[in-house]
């Protein structure tokens, strides 16, 4: 992980995120801490007595139209590299390279079939 190839970070959209940190705190211990900058409804999660965040848990972003969801990222050494190898293996991009204060990002999801 945080590697090249390797599991980065993870975000649950929800449409109810006062229900689903509830939901995660009973079943895993979860615990959560405020992400101001990510907007009012975002925090990240936490083991209990563990300060390392695994991801974080908002509201839907914009993304309204679609169910409650997890997203997965996965470290790249080049973003747009790894834009281009998609679309030319079977990948379907959502949103091209784009700069974030976490660093650069892009959404690719597989193409149905």
């Amino acid at each position: 992980f945080n590697e090249p190839g390797g599991l980065s970070w993870e975000d649950l959209r929800s449409k109810d995120p006062d229900a689903s940190r509830a939901f995660y705190a009973t079943l895993l211990g979860w615990t959560y801490e405020p992400l101001p900058m990510a907007g009012p409804d975002y925090a990240t999660f936490h083991h209990p007595g563990d300060d390392a965040p695994l991801g974080g848990l908002g509201g839907m972003m914009g993304m309204d139209s679609f169910p409650s969801h997890w997203i997965v990222y996965f470290g790249v050494a080049d973003v747009d590299t790894a834009v281009e190898y998609a679309e030319t293996h079977g990948g379907h991009v959502l949103s091209p390279g784009f700069d974030t204060p976490y660093g650069r990002m892009a959404a690719l999801t597989r193409q149905s079939r």
